[in-house]
């Protein structure tokens, strides 16, 4: 079987921003099916893929607001821009992320280094909830895109997770909610986070702080719960 070729940057930005055919398997067999663009399917995750009524009652309740998708929507939004200002004099328009991406990739090659920001989380002393800030990174375009892609994917494909049941120390969040099967469904805000069945990470879906195994022991005491060793497995 030979090895299947490697998307394209152009693909990679269409797969971003543009609606795609994929087969769907049916009663009758596979069938063509359109699917929105990858980061138009995300912003419609953040209120569980409703948007607003064009006539109805004006007291609707809305639906749940997915933190998760947010929060990566908005990390998404905020490099693509950070993206498009190494290319371009212009000011950043206003839009979606959708817009971002593709004035970008017009103005930029593959294999052009592109500097964005990620947040991250740290620890300054044991004891204090971790400071959550953003750090310069410096990666191809070809990767930069790519990464969206893996971030949207593992969003809807999430990691091998064990849920921990008590509020996040950070944001003091119990729990978040998720659309599954059209159906809202409650989650504890924090989990762990394996690999290779090794816990190598607990996390906030809320607010994204995050504690690593050096810090299994302070997260313990701050949850007053026994030694998370004990009961990530």
């Amino acid at each position: 079987m030979t090895e299947p070729e490697q998307p394209t940057f152009l693909d990679l930005i269409n797969r971003l921003t543009r609606e795609n055919d994929a087969l769907v398997e049916r009663e009758g067999g596979e069938q063509k099916h359109t699917r929105s663009g990858l980061l138009e399917q995300l912003r419609s995750s953040v209120f569980g893929g409703m948007g607003g009524s064009g006539g109805g009652a004006g007291f609707a309740a809305k639906p749940p607001l997915d933190a998760a998708a947010l929060d990566l929507l908005d990390e998404i939004s905020q490099q693509a821009a950070e993206a498009l200002a190494t290319v371009s004099n212009l000011p950043t328009p206003f839009g979606h992320a959708e817009e971002y991406v593709r004035l970008w990739s017009g103005h930029t090659k593959e294999d052009k280094m592109t500097t964005v920001t990620v947040k991250r989380s740290h620890d300054e002393n044991s004891g204090i909830v971790p400071l959550v800030y953003r750090q310069r990174i410096e990666v191809t375009a070809y990767t930069l895109a790519a990464s969206w892609i893996r971030a949207i994917e593992g969003y809807y494909t999430p990691a091998d997770t064990a849920p921990i049941q008590a509020p996040c120390p950070s944001c003091d969040t119990r729990y978040v909610y998720r659309i599954k099967d059209g159906s809202t469904i409650q989650c504890d805000a924090l989990s762990f986070r394996r690999e290779n069945k090794e816990t190598v990470e607990a996390r906030c879906a809320e607010c994204g702080a995050s504690w690593s195994r050096e810090q299994f022991g302070w997260l313990a005491s701050a949850l007053q719960l026994k030694p998370l060793e004990t009961i990530s497995g």
